[in-house]
């Protein structure tokens, strides 16, 4: 079959060389579709509650998080030069292409009330250049005495004064945002001198932006890396130009379909999709490999180009079909996940590896048909005396030192599982960035001296308009928010409550700091009155920002560090619960009161059912409310001929507990902080899931393959081994387990096992060769496939050791143990397999 699959190849090679032209063209055209992702990963599933809960909270209040902060630590910054280039510099920052607005000390504002009009003035505190010390003390007197700003925008324990960019949320999430953080560094780079440290830069949509910017970057170096040092390899080991043109272009070739593929299926190009491209070249190597090998040990073994060609997909094709299934199917687990980012990742994936092996197959033969056969000194990397030492010294190994391997082997799953003790979970926005990198350090700066990063939002549903301003509701508010600062990792919370404060000081009385503090009743009830038409602007805040179109749902929004996911589910799960307790203090009782309604006679009912309504009268307005936009004719009945009350509740159970949780005030926990934290905990538990399942599919794939049940225990012992040692190793440096690193465990697992099926294959084919002796066999395959193995192996070691060389802590860890996990992979393959398939050649044979 496979030499008739040869012939057509060969035969039909014109035709099949303009058909790959004509599909790369197209696929070229589609990867200009592919674009960067410029928005949050979408790690979480659409059905998710966090999910759910993040877009309706953006649905009502817009995006959180769309601010930058720029930080200097300056203990002489109220001087006059200094704080007018402060202004001068959030102008300069005003006029960038992406920035809405400045906002700092230099422009604060205040409320004033307009007698002719009663209705709100928004004035800056001081209007006009600033041009003596005196004016600046003035001012800065006139900030102190205003808590609105308090521990938003200055600290002046630290001497740190920041100033909040506004970014518009259209244009950030648009593909010209690459020039953004390079044009805010610029205008910060003039202004340097004039302040006593560093500018720092920090805020979620700087961070992101900056990411993306190195994704960028990164993509094309890793392309550019891998093909270098594949090359490289190519050449040391065959010292034939040909084979490195030959094989370049068809890695190049699976790159652009690759690419091509993100297109076509709509994708964009996000951290882990731009991964993809430089492993296609990794992963196509070997490919290449394993069949140029063989090309050139039947040429040398028969000296004729043509039966080389034709018996080279025989001899090996199938089993290069294989291993490509095989890593195809590590990655294709991914889709299992059910995290958006990695679906997309293993389908493109999984189809890009296919058609990889499909390219391979069909120009591998087509490109070397048309060159001369190799030469002497092509093929002498067969030949070489370190090669055949190699081999010798691989199945002595095997054959007289089988209880060393298995002494060792022993020896590293003890320790290993020692190791995956120690490992731990970690996830935090800026994990995977070295120490030293600016974006880091600029957020930690600004986290230890103003506010953390990460937004941190509650939404409350007050269930009528009317209790929005109802000051009992403002003053639960006001206790959540002394609650949340209670936390050392939540900064400042503001909400409609600070607002009100600041009107109560400024509007109502004459700005004395004690009168920081929720308006009467009195006031708020004008307040209510007035705020349809007044809208408190550009003091950093406005009312209406807090509060939604329908008037019944408010937020708290804050500000968290970035402490790390355990943290954060810990502090989130705390916050539920104490939130609840805080808006509803009663609601245990009411609900333990109102199951007892349900039980004894009608008399007992109606007893128990006036008790709880006399205890608690808001469920008698409550209930009454429902019963109105219910639109029930018992509400009529009670208003037009005073029904009694218990009655008409005694009769609608249901219309009742409406009622009763209608007096509740429901809470939510989101923003992205929570999303981020519950993606980053799923995603490490999904990866986990694939991975089983990546075991359970090769391990059904052996079966089916070899139809024996020890030789799949004995591959799955070989290839686990090289990952629990992974895993072990993390334990004992302290890598901490992330999506980034739990990552390494399916694409190693998928690779490793090549070289088993590979190794496998061909010892099943010398089986029956000879004479199902499963001694001569073994060494046979070892000797046959050894050297393949020994290539392949070091070419995707160093292969993936390329991306030591990224920015980021994630990608460097994927190379790196992406590259121990393969090389121990291939001496497992080398040794441990074939100790294991002779150990138990009794119950092989059986």
């Amino acid at each position: 079959m496979g030499v008739f699959i040869a012939k057509y190849i060969i035969k039909f090679r014109i035709v099949i060389l303009l058909i790959m032209i004509v599909i790369t063209v197209m696929f070229g055209f589609l990867s200009k579709t592919a674009e960067l992702d410029y928005e949050t990963p979408k790690i979480l599933p659409r059905n998710h509650q966090a999910t759910i809960e993040y877009k309706e909270f953006k649905k009502l209040f817009g995006q959180d998080g769309f601010n930058i902060l720029v930080g200097i630590k300056d203990k002489d910054f109220y001087t006059l030069k200094k704080f007018n280039k402060w202004k001068e510099l959030g102008t300069e920052f005003s006029r960038i292409n992406g920035i809405d607005s400045a906002f700092s000390e230099a422009n604060f504002y205040t409320l004033s009330k307009n007698d002719s009009s009663d209705s709100f003035q928004v004035l800056p505190i001081f209007d006009g250049k600033i041009t003596t010390q005196s004016q600046l003390d003035s001012l800065k007197i006139a900030i102190r005495k205003l808590p609105f700003y308090k521990g938003t925008l200055y600290n002046d324990s630290s001497h740190f004064h920041a100033m909040m960019l506004m970014v518009n949320p259209t244009f950030f999430n648009s593909k010209k945002r690459g020039q953004f953080v390079m044009d805010i560094r610029k205008v910060g780079e003039k202004f340097d001198e004039y302040f006593e440290g560093e500018i720092y830069y920090t805020g979620l949509p700087f961070i992101k932006a900056s990411k993306m910017l190195t994704i960028q970057s990164e993509l094309s170096k890793f392309m550019f890396l891998s093909l270098v040092v594949t090359i490289l390899i190519l050449f040391f080991f065959f010292r034939s130009i040909n084979v490195i043109i030959v094989s370049s272009l068809i890695v190049v070739i699976g790159v652009i379909w690759t690419l091509g593929l993100t297109g076509l299926f709509g994708y964009k190009i996000t951290v882990v999709m731009g991964l993809l491209p430089p492993l296609i070249i990794v992963i196509g190597i070997p490919n290449c490999v394993y069949l140029i090998n063989k090309y050139q040990q039947l040429y040398l073994d028969s000296k004729d180009k043509k039966y080389a060609l034709t018996n080279v997909i025989t001899k090996i094709g199938h089993i290069t079909l294989l291993t490509n299934l095989t890593t195809a199917f590590g990655f294709g687990t991914f889709v299992f996940t059910n995290s958006q980012i990695l679906f997309e990742f293993g389908l493109v994936a999984f189809f890009s590896i296919i058609l990889l092996f499909l390219v391979t197959v069909l120009l591998v033969p087509i490109f070397l048909s048309f060159l001369p056969p190799p030469k002497e000194k092509h093929t002498k990397h067969l030949e070489k005396n370190w090669v055949e030492k190699l081999l010798i010294n691989l199945r002595y190994i095997v054959r007289h030192k089988k209880k060393t391997i298995f002494v060792i082997t022993t020896g590293l799953i003890i320790l290993s599982i020692y190791g995956l003790s120690l490992l731990s979970p970690s996830g935090k926005i800026l994990d995977d960035l070295p120490n030293g990198d600016k974006v880091k350090t600029d957020m930690i700066a600004v986290q230890d001296n103003l506010s953390g990063v990460m937004p941190f939002e509650i939404v409350l549903d007050v269930k009528r308009k009317s209790n929005r301003l109802k000051k009992s509701v403002l003053l639960k508010m006001d206790s959540i928010q002394n609650y949340l600062e209670s936390y050392p990792e939540i900064t400042k919370s503001t909400s409609l409550v600070n607002a009100l404060k600041f009107l109560n000081q400024t509007l109502i009385f004459d700005g004395d700091e004690e009168d920081y503090e929720i308006p009467s009743s009195k006031y708020l009830r004008q307040i209510a009155s007035r705020l349809e038409n007044d809208s408190i602007k550009n003091i950093g805040f406005s009312i209406d920002m807090f509060l939604d179109s329908s008037g019944t749902k408010t937020r708290i929004t804050s500000q968290m560090k970035d402490v790390g996911i355990d943290k954060l589910e810990i502090i989130i799960n705390e916050v539920v619960l104490k939130i609840d307790e805080i808006l509803n203090p009663d609601k245990k009782e009411i609900l333990r009161l109102f199951s007892g309604v349900k039980n004894g006679t009608k008399e007992q009912k109606v007893a128990k059912l006036d008790s709880l309504i006399s205890k608690f009268p808001t469920i008698e307005y409550a209930y009454l409310s429902v019963l109105k936009e219910t639109k029930n004719e018992k509400y009529d009945l009670y208003k037009e001929n005073g029904l009694d009350y218990i009655e008409m509740t005694n009769e609608n159970p249901l219309l009742l507990k409406q009622g009763i949780e209608k007096t509740f005030i429901d809470s939510k926990v989101t923003g992205f902080t929570v999303p981020f934290a519950k993606g980053t905990k799923y995603l490490i538990k999904n990866l986990m899931i694939s991975l089983l399942i990546a075991v359970f599919g090769i391990s059904l794939l052996m079966f089916l393959l070899f139809k024996s049940f020890w030789i799949v225990i004995i591959s799955l012992i070989t290839n686990i081994l090289p990952l629990l040692f992974t895993a072990g190793l993390m334990g004992f440096f302290g890598v901490d387990l992330k999506p980034s690193t739990v990552l390494v465990f399916s694409i190693s697992l998928g690779i490793a096992v090549d070289d088993a099926i590979h190794f496998l294959a061909k010892f099943k084919q010398e089986l029956k060769i000879n004479g199902k002796d499963i001694n001569r066999a073994v060494y046979s395959a070892l000797r046959e496939t050894g050297l393949s193995m020994f290539y392949t192996s070091i070419i995707l070691f160093f292969g993936f050791s390329v991306f030591i060389a990224s920015s980021y802590g994630g990608t460097q860890a994927l190379g790196i143990l992406v590259s121990i996990t393969l090389l121990i992979a291939m001496t497992s393959n080398l040794l441990l397999l074939p100790a294991l398939l002779l150990k138990f050649k009794n119950k092989i044979e059986r």
